[in-house]
């Protein structure tokens, strides 16, 4: 079962938007936890993660908490790269939430907006891409996190530009699942 939320928005940019990410997360949960094996919530921030934990029996995954056990895997120090430099200052406090932080070598964003987060891929790609440089150039990450469902996919495209591993998040919430 794929689904999306009822509510919210259409991609979480701040804390506020976050809690309501999270009662749809909590919604679906609780109505559709007995039909599956596991729930994975592909929101980089898992928002209402550690709330369905609890009202659940099955693995209830977040793309953040699979992503940095990932990269803990690898060794070394990571990178988060993401379509938006405001959502950084929630994604640190989610790193340290799940004890990562010392681990962290920066958080990188997109500056500017783009016309469509489904198309964000495609039309930012030459940005991300640099981003990631900057992470190993600037930060000495040794691997690199593309935080979010909208940057699904993308590791696997351009692996072979950056010298660093790529952690997809929503490949790294199914080989956890």
């Amino acid at each position: 079962i794929t689904e999306t939320a009822d509510v919210g928005v259409a991609y979480i940019e701040t804390r506020a938007e976050a809690v309501f990410g999270a009662l749809a997360v909590l919604q679906k949960v609780a109505k559709h936890h007995e039909s599956v094996d596991a729930v994975i919530v592909a929101a980089y921030g898992d928002p209402g993660v550690c709330a369905a934990k609890e009202l659940v029996d099955i693995p209830v995954i977040g793309l953040t908490e699979a992503t940095l056990a990932e990269a803990h895997l690898m060794g070394g120090r990571f990178s988060l790269v993401g379509i938006s430099e405001r959502i950084g200052v929630w994604y640190r406090e989610v790193v340290r939430y799940y004890g990562f932080e010392s681990r962290m070598a920066s958080y990188r964003g997109l500056s500017k907006g783009f016309s469509n987060v489904s198309c964000v891929q495609q039309e930012k790609r030459q940005m991300l891409l640099n981003l990631c440089f900057a992470c190993v150039d600037q930060d000495g990450a040794d691997s690199i996190i593309l935080c979010g469902a909208p940057l699904a996919g993308l590791a696997r495209e351009i692996t072979d530009q950056v010298p660093v591993p790529l952690v997809d998040g929503v490949g790294a919430a199914m080989r956890a699942a």
